[in-house]
């Protein structure tokens, strides 16, 4: 497997009421920096998964499942994303204990960053 990092976006919803986390990705060449966080790649992956989800409002109701912490962006070590991401998913989903999810991206990851839009702002990113 390769030692290329993951870039992924995470969105936590309820889908007509029961917990839903699809997510994005793209692998990447070099790890990211933390001032580096909204490169075009961060945005690509987030604008792909936020337009799958709005087609999918078509079909049934989607809410944020965490307020402003419902789109998180990471980076992965790709055997984490294949090992490890998909065991937190199943218990976020299972669970809905958001901190727990948090706490095991972060130990698995090279940084958590919630992504919001702010009217006036903009874009913008908090670490978690």
């Amino acid at each position: 497997m390769s030692d290329s990092p993951y870039l992924i976006a995470l969105a936590l919803v309820k889908k007509n009421e029961e917990r839903a986390m699809p997510l994005g990705g793209k692998t990447v060449k070099q790890s990211f920096k933390e001032k580096s966080i909204l490169d075009d790649k961060f945005q690509t992956i987030s604008l792909e998964l936020l337009l799958r989800l709005f087609d999918k409002t078509e079909s049934f109701t989607i809410h944020r499942a965490n307020k402003e912490n419902s789109i998180l962006l990471t980076e992965l070590p790709l055997i984490a994303m294949t090992e490890q991401l998909p065991i937190l998913k199943q218990n976020w989903i299972q669970s809905g204990d958001t901190y727990q999810l948090i706490k095991g991206l972060k130990s698995i990851s090279n940084g958590v960053w919630s992504i919001n839009f702010k009217k006036h702002t903009g874009i913008t990113t908090n670490k978690l």
